[in-house]
């Protein structure tokens, strides 16, 4: 995202979204940190940003992130849930703070090559014939 559109507030809010969905919360926090710098149109699209920023950042480790979200979900202007949530994530900033065993430790899940797939048959090639089931074709 960064070569192919750098200043693209929403490519990088929509990345961020894709990596949180993948438990990648280092780079989904960069990625959502990103859209938040460069300002997002919509002010509904702004909050949900920051509402995925404080999970991320906070499974991340980064408690400073996590609050700075979360005060931004504090406005006056956000739904009363939004804010008893954001509150919430200030809570356990605090609690963290206070006992650094409770501050996540991020998870790095492991990299995986892609299985080896078949190619596929050339463009008008008949397709291969699929394995008969004895049952469906003995009727």
């Amino acid at each position: 995202m960064r070569n192919a559109a750098p200043d693209d507030a929403l490519g990088h809010y929509l990345v961020g979204r894709v990596l949180a969905a993948s438990d990648a919360n280092e780079d989904a926090t960069r990625s959502l940190v990103t859209a938040a710098r460069l300002g997002l149109d919509d002010p509904l699209l702004a909050r949900e940003n920051d509402r995925l920023l404080v999970a991320t950042a906070y499974m991340a480790g980064d408690l400073e992130t996590t609050r700075e979200a979360a005060r931004r979900l504090l406005a006056p202007d956000a739904p009363e849930v939004l804010r008893l949530e954001a509150q919430d994530w200030l809570d356990r900033v605090a609690f963290a703070e206070a006992d650094p065993s409770f501050v996540p430790t991020p998870v790095r899940l492991p990299v995986t090559e892609p299985e080896e797939t078949e190619e596929l048959a050339p463009e008008g090639a008949a397709a291969p014939a699929l394995p008969q089931d004895e049952a469906a074709t003995s009727r």
